[in-house]
């Protein structure tokens, strides 16, 4: 099984783009339905439903001790108290390969709160009405 190195991609949310990623960081891009379904009728017949939609979730989990967790509350406080804060986000293996980018993006929820000896990472969870995804190998 092999590794994947986060310090060979890049994130980019609204105007920020990030790189250096710690121990325990991870980004999750994710389809929120199937893009085809399978039906059989009662005669064993069957056809496939094809779906337009496109929007997914990327949930960016960084460690706690990151400075971009103020960036990220900042989005939170702005969408929050204005209504503003929708962002674009960009996911890209610097190498070439794998490009993920989503238009129309709100902060889903502020990461919970969890104050433990092993407090781990902070997961910021963002809706995406518009979601490509492209995967290209290394």
């Amino acid at each position: 099984m092999s590794t994947h190195n986060l310090k060979n991609h890049k994130l980019t949310i609204g105007t920020k783009t990030y790189t250096k990623f710690g121990d325990g960081s991870a980004v999750i891009v994710a389809r929120v339905t199937e893009a085809a379904t399978m039906i059989i009728g009662s005669t064993g017949e069957g056809h496939h439903n094809l779906s337009n939609d496109q929007s997914g979730t990327i949930t960016v989990r960084i460690d706690r001790s990151s400075s971009e967790n103020s960036d990220l509350s900042a989005i939170s406080l702005l969408q929050e108290l204005s209504g503003a804060g929708e962002v674009a986000i960009t996911y890209e293996d610097i190498n070439g390969g794998d490009v993920h980018s989503a238009l129309s993006c709100r902060l889903q929820k502020m990461p919970d709160g969890d104050y433990t000896n092993d407090m781990g990472g902070l997961d910021y969870v963002f809706n995406c009405l518009q979601l490509d995804m492209w995967y290209g190998g290394d």
